[in-house]
């Protein structure tokens, strides 16, 4: 593990990340860990928001992974995903003991869920639209092809209209499960 603090400290806490070296090693090693594509905005605001690595470091660790053939990028139209190739999934498996063991826990956790929450984000879909007295926050579920459900929620102002959505987004099955239940179940008479 390299002891030259060369990268940018800020935003970073105790158990992060201040060395190039190492800072590209976890790009690597958390790739692998989640063994599945990962958006740039993703990556790079989690490990920001957990304290782990600073932003600037860890977008200048993308663009040499992915110059350096270690990682593939992956551009769509909201941004930029990452997944590991093979020459990036060798140097993970030799040098991840280099980084710190809490380091190597914690940010695992932290990008498990950033996918888990991307994976839910792929049949999640919000718009808003502004209406005459308030807004619209239009909430839609596919299974990727179909469109299982949408609904058009009001709201008052954009801030409650961009909260209705982040929830959504957040875990659309419950609101969808709750919908069938709803639908589905039994009325008894009284």
């Amino acid at each position: 593990m390299a002891t030259i603090h060369d990268a940018f400290t800020g935003g970073v806490e105790l158990g992060g990340l201040y060395s190039q070296a190492d800072i590209r090693i976890a790009v690597c090693y958390l790739l692998k860990a989640i063994n599945c594509p990962i958006s740039k905005r993703g990556f790079t605001d989690s490990m920001q928001t957990a304290k782990l690595m600073n932003y600037f470091e860890v977008n200048d660790a993308l663009s040499y992974l992915t110059a350096n053939g270690l990682i593939a990028e992956d551009v769509r139209k909201d941004d930029a995903y990452y997944s590991l190739l093979p020459p990036g999934a060798e140097l993970s498996e030799r040098l991840e003991t280099d980084l710190p063991t809490y380091f190597r826990d914690r940010a695992v956790v932290v990008a498990l869920k950033v996918a888990a929450s991307e994976r839910r984000r792929q049949y999640a879909h919000t718009d808003i639209k502004k209406i005459e007295d308030g807004y619209h926050a239009i909430l839609s579920l596919t299974d990727g092809k179909t469109l299982m459900m949408q609904t058009t929620v009001y709201a008052p102002d954009s801030l409650q209209a961009n909260a209705v959505c982040a929830s959504f987004e957040d875990d659309p099955l419950k609101l969808y499960t709750a919908i069938i239940n709803t639908i589905t179940v039994k009325q008894d008479d009284d």
